[in-house]
């Protein structure tokens, strides 16, 4: 079986606050002029409803800290993570 490269466009998001992982998200980077965006939901990087702006986790904590899961160039379906 082989994977489909539709299948790594996205990457995994684990929002964090400081070490508590709050939750679980998807995103996709974006190239302008040599510039790479990571394109996301708002509520992501928030940690706030978008209609209300009330804080999604119970205890209000708010993402400080994203782990990426990028793909490996050249190397279909590993990953490595990266921290911003």
């Amino acid at each position: 079986m082989s994977i489909d490269i539709k299948s790594v466009t996205t990457s995994r998001l684990k929002m964090y606050f400081n070490d508590q992982e709050l939750s679980l998200g998807t995103g996709f980077f974006y190239e302008d002029e040599g510039k790479y965006y990571l394109i996301t939901n708002w509520h992501n990087v928030t940690g706030r409803k978008p209609d209300t702006l009330k804080p999604l986790n119970k205890n209000a904590a708010i993402p400080n800290r994203i782990v990426l899961s990028l793909n490996v160039k050249d190397k279909l379906g590993s990953w490595v993570e990266a921290i911003i």
